[in-house]
């Protein structure tokens, strides 16, 4: 503090009346100002510093993704190795992630040789150290890269993994398997899984989402042997969004009375997506049925299957009471819902 300031407070201080309770007030006033003051200057320092770090990662990250390209257009030239970009200690994270994200574009030699490159720099001893560690999130991490980078490593390390009592870290690990996990290990891992999921369904969908784009009667076969309705529910959810035709004789099975309510409108929404306009015929009476979910539902699929509705059917959902039906009634072309 200098000799100016020290003058101005304590001529300050003198001019408050010699009341202890007085002179409190004003140190209390004061050291608000001065709290408020080193906040804001925190908070200008703060933003300051994100946006010049901000700076210096976008040009670190394309001066390292512009090296990263000439080693693989120079490997193309030649065949030889290039040097691998040389960084620096705290450039080493956006080294890892210019890595990752060339080695998903990348095919064949061009992708082996970053992948060395990535092997060489001991990024994949980092993750697969991440994926034993304590930190959950760390393990889900790790299980997202592996999955992006697709290599053979860790495979062993992630089947651990899929007993994790974290479900993303599950799917995580699943999905990232699903390339080359046989059949059976899938069934054993999601039989391990379901006593886990109960009320994360979204969860065990990805997993059979992951599983079924590499091998789709995989999903065919878990439905099968499912017996809970909320795992048929996600298998029905799966084959709908990837269209698996194969499966539509097994879904038609489902709109029978016997199933549970939930489980015809997952199956009436599956046979919209697949998009089969074979199975109309099978939809058109439930129009009529009790649940008004389900005539909803089913109206929705017969617009998605570019089905022309008859009039008496039009006229039907017209004097549909319920609001779900009319909300999809809107969706018919070239007709307001009434």
């Amino acid at each position: 503090m200098d000799a100016l300031t020290h003058e101005w407070l304590s001529g300050l201080w003198n001019l408050v009346p010699p009341n202890w309770m007085a002179r409190i007030s004003l140190a209390f006033v004061l050291f608000q100002f001065i709290a408020l003051a080193v906040l804001f200057v925190y908070a200008f320092a703060k933003v300051t510093a994100r946006y010049w770090l901000a700076q210096w990662e976008k040009r670190t990250e394309e001066r390292l993704t512009r090296q990263t390209i000439e080693a693989v257009v120079e490997f193309i030239q030649t065949r030889r190795p290039a040097d691998p970009p040389r960084v620096r200690f705290f450039e080493r994270g956006t080294l890892k992630r210019v890595l990752v994200r060339q080695i998903a574009q990348l095919k064949g030699a061009e992708k082996n040789l970053l992948a060395n490159v990535y092997r060489a720099q001991g990024f994949l001893t980092e993750d697969l150290r991440d994926l034993r560690s304590r930190r959950w999130h760390k393990r889900l991490g790790a299980a997202i890269t592996l999955n992006r980078l697709d290599l053979a490593e860790g495979t062993e390390q992630l089947k651990a993994l899929c007993d994790d009592p974290v479900p993303v870290v599950n799917l995580a690990a699943l999905r990232t398997l699903s390339k080359s996990l046989p059949r059976h290990e899938a069934f054993e891992i999601l039989r391990r899984m379901e006593p886990r999921l109960s009320g994360r369904w979204d969860v065990l969908t990805e997993a059979l989402l992951s599983l079924g784009e590499n091998d789709p009667g995989f999903i065919l076969a878990y439905a099968r042997e499912c017996r809970r309705e909320e795992l048929i529910q996600c298998c029905l959810t799966a084959m709908g969004t990837l269209r698996v035709a194969e499966a539509v004789p097994q879904i038609l099975e489902l709109l029978s009375p016997s199933s549970a309510l939930l489980t015809q409108i997952h199956a009436v929404e599956a046979l919209g997506r697949i998009g089969d306009p074979r199975v109309t015929p099978r939809l058109y009476p439930l129009l009529s049925h009790p649940s008004s979910k389900v005539r909803a539902a089913t109206l929705t699929s017969l617009i998605r299957l570019g089905e022309k509705l008859p009039w008496k059917s039009l006229y039907k959902i017209s004097q549909d009471p319920a609001i779900e039906v009319k909300r999809a009634a809107r969706s018919i072309p070239g007709r307001k819902a009434a």
